[in-house]
């Protein structure tokens, strides 16, 4: 408990610093002055202090929610509103303390988003998302690059039309990737207080990380237009950059989390007198693997993805037992901070920008990605459906929650931000497609995710039987399975059978007892679609 403290006042110690800097940094630049002189000290620790007592209100909001069981607003979008109220007032009062609220893509990038992904990667369930994991990477990689392009023609076409405020073409295509970035946030969190059945919690959710790294790569990738004319060699070339991309970050993410199982198992860091340092180092390898990546201009999303993949499958087990437990909980608490602190922030930032208006914009624009996302779950869901059993079919109402699911969140806010900031879109609809990004968000995380209760309690699509002992099907699944057993649990653990591992005796024995340790905890299994 002592530990966990300190190092979550360490953290968000780390975080306020770094954010109060760039901030500072930032207006000083803007006023080609000295920072102090922009925002004075006194001024600086009162908004750090607004900042604090927003998040926890925004806690407090969200049990009088839960105790009442106000099922139409969720603690995301409570957040989200106590933001934007207080932002709406700061914004009224003006002066100094309106510097502190302006929304950042380098705080967000840096300081929130690492440990909600890294977070997501090690504490998942990993035997239903590798069991999944060939549907999900047909939501997330085919589903995205449909979704982008049914976008980018149906907004480019709608302008043409003379509906709207007309894009130009690159523009559309650059909005539609960095729309078709999920953030079910709110789903995820009813779904763990509802039960609902864990494949289409591990569907829903691993679609949603793979989606937000595969947007993000889709975005930078379409930046190779601004400067090349579409031809076939530049199509050949983003789609170059894409692989490397996304084969470079996940190299870089399972190097650092091999790196890491091979430091604690030959070394004696288990015991004891080391404890503070096992659990610290558990935080540097998936930051350096994020850094570097960025740093090497890939995605440092998917690097920290996997890092924590990795980490969860071979480090973990070379982690003494109350490591084990703590890094699960205190990785999960720092999460929840930086989440609920994104929607608080999202809230906030809303004021400082000045917004282009166009409500026919944003009206077609919500029918238009809802349309996309039809053609996202539905024909991919029959696709896969086609190499599944029967019973492991994903049934219309699995599909309809996935279609429901598709909230947009703080990811595309982000990359919306980056194109307003970007010169190139500055006379190209870069302030449009802001905009129209921040109104989705509200709408989706508001209209959408306050009505998931209902519909999910409606469809009762609740986990049945005890999933931690399914059986695991398919011969690839199990194959894959036996290689890592094999080859790569020795290599990266201690000794062939890791702590809480059970030995493979015969071909017959039940699979599902390689994949749950004695603890509750899972190992991952492999893919099938």
């Amino acid at each position: 408990s002592r530990l966990c403290t300190l190092a979550d006042n360490n953290i968000m110690a780390i975080g306020w610093i770094a954010a109060g800097r760039q901030l500072l940094n930032e207006a000083a630049t803007e006023a080609g002055g000295h920072a102090e002189a922009e925002i004075p000290e006194d001024v600086l620790h009162y908004g750090m202090l607004l900042l604090t007592f927003l998040l926890g209100c925004s806690y407090f909001l969200g049990y009088i929610l839960h105790k009442t069981h106000f099922h139409y607003l969720h603690e995301a979008g409570g957040a989200m509103l106590i933001g934007l109220i207080s932002g709406a007032m700061i914004h009224g009062a003006g002066g100094s303390l309106e510097q502190l609220v302006k929304f950042d893509d380098k705080i967000f990038f840096l300081i929130f988003l690492p440990p909600i992904i890294f977070e997501a990667g090690y504490n998942m369930k990993r035997r239903k998302f590798f069991t999944n994991f060939g549907a999900i990477c047909m939501y997330a990689l085919l589903g995205t690059f449909v979704s982008t392009i049914i976008i980018g023609l149906l907004v480019y076409l709608i302008g043409k039309a003379g509906w709207c405020t007309q894009l130009p073409l690159l523009s559309s295509f650059v909005f539609g990737s960095l729309i078709s970035a999920t953030d079910p946030v709110t789903v995820l969190a009813i779904f763990q207080q509802l039960g609902a059945d864990l494949n289409l919690y591990s569907m829903v959710f691993g679609e949603s990380v793979l989606n937000d790294a595969v947007a993000i790569v889709l975005y930078r990738t379409l930046g190779v237009f601004k400067t090349s004319p579409v031809t076939g060699g530049s199509l050949v070339m983003a789609l170059g950059d894409f692989l490397k991309i996304m084969l470079g970050s996940t190299a870089i993410g399972c190097g650092f989390g091999g790196m890491s199982a091979l430091l604690y198992k030959h070394t004696t860091l288990r015991e004891p007198d080391f404890f503070f340092m096992e659990v610290s180092l558990t935080f540097v390898f998936p930051y350096m693997s994020w850094m570097l990546a960025e740093g090497a201009h890939l995605s440092g999303i998917v690097a920290i993805l996997f890092c924590g993949i990795t980490m969860a499958h071979y480090t973990f087990n070379n982690l003494s037992k109350p490591a084990k437990d703590l890094t699960r909980k205190f990785y999960k608490v720092v999460a929840f901070l930086a989440e609920t602190f994104v929607f608080v922030y999202l809230g906030l930032a809303t004021f400082t920008f000045k917004l282009d208006l166009d409500m026919s914009f944003i009206i077609l624009s919500i029918l238009i990605i809802l349309a996309a996302r039809t053609f996202n779950v539905f024909p991919n869901s029959w696709i896969i459906n086609r190499f599944r059993r029967p019973e492991d079919k994903i049934n219309m109402k699995f599909q309809f929650v996935m279609w429901f699911s598709g909230l947009r969140g703080a990811i595309a806010f982000a990359l919306a931000y980056q194109a307003l900031e970007d010169p190139y879109f500055e006379d190209k609809g870069g302030r449009l497609i802001f905009t129209a990004t921040l109104f989705i968000v509200f709408f989706t995380v508001l209209a959408i995710g306050g009505s998931c209760t209902t519909l999910l309690n409606k469809l009762q699509v609740m986990e049945k039987g005890d999933p931690d002992h399914a059986p695991i099907k398919g011969r690839r699944s199990k194959a894959l399975l036996n290689w890592d057993r094999r080859f790569l649990k020795p290599l990266f653990t201690h000794g062939k059978n890791p702590p809480g591992d059970v030995e493979m005796t015969a071909p017959q024995e039940d699979e599902a007892s390689l994949l749950s340790r004695p603890d509750g905890e899972e190992a991952s299994s492999s893919a099938q679609v």
